[in-house]
């Protein structure tokens, strides 16, 4: 989860950096377009697997809780004790994982389909192709 949403935030970065530089340009609007959608579809991933509006540890009682925290409190608590994990912790293990693996076939979808579609449209543009930095070890 966590080199997904590293190579998340690395993709949204070159993204903004594309959108900055084309800015204005009539001849690359469609490559704008399709990066923008893909900012936006990527930060909806990124929304269901982190908090990202919490910069202080204060924020996390004003926000709600994400996959990220929820897996991290789990493992404390699962860590804390001497024994194997209770009925109660599989469970909430066993609602979470598969919520968590969504999020994550999205990514894996964003990089074998948007990522190739916008680097087709950046081609036929003459633009310089992006790669996401930890496209081939997201998991």
């Amino acid at each position: 989860m966590n080199k997904a949403i590293l190579a998340i935030r690395d993709l949204r970065t070159q993204l903004q950096a594309l959108e900055k530089r084309l800015a204005g340009r009539e001849d690359t609007k469609s490559v704008v377009s399709t990066s923008s959608d893909l900012r936006k579809k990527i930060g909806a991933i990124e929304e269901e697997l982190i908090q990202v509006n919490a910069k202080a540890s204060e924020d996390e009682a004003n926000y709600p809780t994400k996959l990220n925290s929820k897996l991290g409190y789990l493992g404390q608590v699962v860590d804390s004790a001497d024994a194997a994990p209770t009925a109660a912790e599989l469970a909430v293990f066993a609602d979470l994982d598969p919520q968590l693996e969504t999020q994550l076939v999205k990514w894996r979808e964003v990089l074998s389909k948007d990522v190739p579609a916008l680097n087709d449209t950046m081609q036929k543009n003459n633009v310089p192709l992006i790669a996401p930095a930890a496209a081939a070890k997201a998991n």
